[in-house]
């Protein structure tokens, strides 16, 4: 996943979205799901979410299509 989220540690939920080729709603969904952290900086402040924890998501979902 060279250029995966270019550097940076984290990133917004449209830019997840982006990078997952799927749309706001969906990642939404999956943070709802608990299968994505997020963190805020303010209590009413946009979201993030590490780029490594979409690096694990993409990597789970990966060996689950594998061992089916």
């Amino acid at each position: 996943m060279s250029g995966f989220g270019d550097g940076r540690l984290a990133v917004t939920v449209a830019e997840a979205a982006q990078l997952l080729g799927c749309s706001r709603h969906t990642v939404y969904r999956i943070i709802r799901d608990g299968k994505l952290q997020v963190v805020r900086l303010r209590a009413k402040g946009p979201i993030f979410i590490a780029v490594s924890a979409l690096r694990d998501l993409v990597a789970s979902s990966q060996e689950s299509a594998v061992s089916k």
